[in-house]
């Protein structure tokens, strides 16, 4: 019989493996962690069904927005540690002449619609669908009852928002029409407002489709439309919001829940003190092959490496502020469901084994084709362990419980994507 299994996935496509591997990915994540703490460490109060309807309106983080909007005096915000760009405070102090409990229960049903738009606009606008591909929907169902989207949604938090904003804009973006790609802008030009690590996704605007002076031209309006906003309060706000910046990033609240590569160093060293220099270093050639990878993947430009570049961009901006809690992980499906649902499918009518024994390939192409299956599979096993609290995972260790080395693995393996892409390997916008 595992013979038969063995034969059975061999004989499969690729897009038939991407399901089966997601499938795996999650059920054994679900047996190890959620079954495993729930069942047999007495957590009674988080056995299913209990947990799955225990979704709530949005609470504290509302309240305290439509609080700091109102009491903002003298250019900054008084009695709030929150950093809350000019823009965001605007929003928010429309918003805060809506009662408290409706506007608890939009944020949460806005949340939820971008979610939920998420991987049906975005996704169909590159060609992929919902229905037509296991692996989103394991993405999409396991995303909706994930650890990351709850906690996001409790808190009423905008990662859900941005990052749908943001995708939509990119979309505009491509456009060859200077009014839809200006519309892209202005959308993209909101989700940095509302939430500022978006802004790392910034070069996933430019449109290799158009002159370089079409697109120095609409990102110059872009830029100058961010900062004009800046000062959308006044000068004394700008110096307050830039000094919030500079003080939020240089502290970290160091603890496991905290994604940023600084908390997980800083934490690491409290049970291993002896690896400092090879912590260091090992975060040091992460990074360098992270800004190096996208880099290469820019200038060298293939359409299809974008769904992939837009998902190291979400990584980054997961990873890379010091204060990086972990409701922003609501994000990293989306991103992933962008990217397996544009992978074209095609297998150029070759299964693994023609491949191999292909004569007519170098073993350098044989080696990077299968780099590059490997990579893509091994993502799909190791997102399912984002998809639980650090309290479901403490038994397992720092390595396990945080998340941040999970993402670090997602990050690597995007890398190897990236380097070993084939020619329309992945659709695009």
């Amino acid at each position: 019989m595992p013979s038969l299994n063995i034969k059975f996935f061999k004989d499969a496509n690729t897009k038939e493996k991407i399901g089966y591997i997601s499938i795996i990915g999650f059920i054994l994540s679900y047996i190890t962690i959620y079954i495993r703490y729930t069942y047999f460490d007495g957590a009674t109060s988080m056995r299913f069904p209990q947990d799955i309807f225990a979704l709530q309106s949005s609470l504290d983080l509302i309240s305290c927005k439509t609080t700091a909007s109102k009491s903002f005096d003298a250019g900054k915000i008084s009695g709030v540690w929150f950093v809350y760009s000019p823009l965001y405070v605007i929003v928010y102090k429309i918003l805060s002449f809506i009662p408290e409990e409706p506007l608890r229960w939009g944020a949460l049903l806005t949340t939820l619609f971008c979610y939920f738009f998420s991987f049906i606009y975005i996704l169909k606008s590159i060609g992929g669908r919902l229905l037509d591909n296991t692996a989103v929907i394991i993405l999409f169902i396991s995303g909706f009852f994930s650890y990351g989207l709850r906690f996001e949604m409790d808190r009423g938090q905008d990662n859900c928002i941005c990052i749908f904003l943001f995708l939509l804009g990119v979309h505009f973006s491509k456009k060859s029409h200077i009014a839809t790609r200006l519309l892209g802008y202005s959308i993209a030009i909101l989700a940095i407002h509302l939430k500022v690590w978006p802004v790392i996704l910034f070069p996933a605007l430019y449109n290799h489709r158009v002159s370089i002076k079409s697109n120095v031209i609409t990102l110059g309006i872009f830029i100058a439309a961010n900062f004009a906003l800046l000062f959308s309060l006044g000068p004394g706000f700008f110096i307050n919001y830039i000094q919030a910046l500079i003080h939020a990033n240089s502290t970290s609240d160091v603890w496991v829940a905290n994604l940023s590569l600084h908390s997980f160093k800083i934490l690491t060293l409290q049970y291993l003190p002896n690896i400092k220099d090879s912590i260091s270093n090992s975060i040091n050639c992460f990074v360098i092959l992270y800004f190096s990878t996208l880099a290469y993947s820019f200038f060298k430009f293939k359409r299809s490496d974008l769904p992939a570049q837009i998902n190291l961009y979400i990584l980054g901006g997961l990873l890379f502020p010091s204060i990086s809690f972990d409701y922003k992980l609501s994000v990293l499906g989306i991103g992933l469901a962008l990217l397996y649902s544009g992978y074209s499918f095609d297998d150029r009518k070759q299964d693994d084994n023609e491949v191999v024994i292909n004569v007519n390939r170098k073993f350098s192409s044989v080696l990077k084709y299968n780099t590059h299956r490997v990579a893509l599979y091994s993502i799909l096993l190791i997102y399912p362990v984002t998809l639980y609290s650090y309290v479901y995972k403490a038994r397992f260790g720092l390595l396990v419980a945080s998340n941040t080395p999970a993402l670090l693995a997602i990050g690597a393996s995007l890398m190897v994507l990236l380097v070993t892409s084939e020619k329309r390997s992945i659709s695009s916008p």
